[in-house]
């Protein structure tokens, strides 16, 4: 994982866990106690460049999963924009599964 030895991936194993948590780069280094540079070296990887004009390639760690639901997928953004061109509305596409608005006056129970 990290070069460093087994210390180091502890660490990047944390700071990923974090960031798949939904924590900042920044948020994640503070809290498992790693300069920020490092996380973002472990996180994007690198290519060091010796003495002797060799390049060694150290891989990121793995690409943190983004686990909000709060965005639209890429298919999502898709259909909406199709129906947009389409002149479809929100609630044409909801169809069937639009629920029918309740008795709105605010007076309780029916008798």
């Amino acid at each position: 994982m990290a070069s460093g030895g087994p210390a180091a991936d502890v660490e990047a194993g944390q700071c990923l866990r974090l960031m798949n948590q939904g924590s900042s780069n920044s948020e994640a280094c503070r809290t498992v106690g790693i300069n920020r540079s490092t996380g973002s070296r472990w996180r994007f990887g690198r290519t060091v460049e010796r003495s002797d004009g060799h390049q060694l390639y150290y891989a990121p760690i793995a690409t943190p999963v983004v686990l909000s639901g709060q965005f639209l997928s890429a298919q999502e953004r898709l259909v909406i924009a199709d129906g947009v061109r389409a002149g479809v509305t929100a609630l044409d596409r909801r169809g069937a599964e639009a629920k029918p608005v309740d008795d709105q006056s605010g007076g309780g129970q029916e008798a």
